[in-house]
């Protein structure tokens, strides 16, 4: 286990399955980034650094929220809303299955997209991630005819706790496009659970 920072921490704990956001680079500006610490850093300051099972649940449940009406205010270019971008990004996400990942679910939307995969091959999930968004930034810029930055530096990763949590993210993602046409997102979902140890003191900690 180890854990690296940027603005937020990243956990890495082998063969453990996360639940990723990353947003495009024009989805939340500076503004909206401190509004999220703020009030991450509110709550935290309220309960204090060791958090009850209940808590750490309250926790995760504001930062998605926050994190979601911060993507619904600031909805920026939105270039995932066209097919063959979201289609360019499916492929990256399935070329590394099985090899350096398990996928599980995932959700394409206009300006974001929320994933859900396990590690394997000692593969860190700081590492898949930056390969992703490095290799689709690159190509769909080329796509697009433009030349910018295309993701959000950081991202957003939780460990998945057990089975009840597991499918709590299964519903949050299948849910997330409600409202949308058909055409402006991408949805993928699995309808197995997999057979991994629940996590308990670790995702806490966080």
């Amino acid at each position: 286990m180890y854990i690296t920072r940027g603005d937020l921490p990243h956990w890495h704990i082998e063969g453990k399955i996360y639940f990723v956001t990353f947003r495009l680079a024009d989805s939340m500006p500076a503004d909206a980034t401190m509004e999220y610490k703020r009030t991450v850093s509110a709550w935290q300051k309220a309960h204090g650094n060791v958090l009850t099972t209940e808590e750490a649940n309250e926790l995760e449940r504001l930062k998605l929220q926050t994190i979601n009406s911060l993507l619904d205010r600031y909805l920026g270019c939105c270039m995932l809303k066209i097919v063959e971008a979201r289609e360019l990004v499916e492929h990256a996400f399935h070329h590394f299955d099985h090899s350096r990942y398990h996928i599980h679910d995932y959700v394409i939307m206009p300006n974001h997209v929320h994933l859900i995969l396990q590690t394997i091959n000692n593969f860190s999930i700081q590492s898949v991630i930056a390969s992703l968004k490095s290799y689709t930034a690159h190509k769909l810029n080329e796509l697009l005819n433009v030349n910018g930055k295309v993701w959000q530096s950081e991202s957003f990763d939780r460990i998945i706790r057990n089975e009840h949590h597991y499918w709590k993210v299964v519903d949050y993602i299948a849910r997330n496009p409600r409202g949308l046409h058909s055409n402006e997102f991408s949805l993928y979902l699995t309808d197995g659970y997999p057979n991994f140890k629940p996590m308990s003191n670790y995702a806490i900690l966080r």
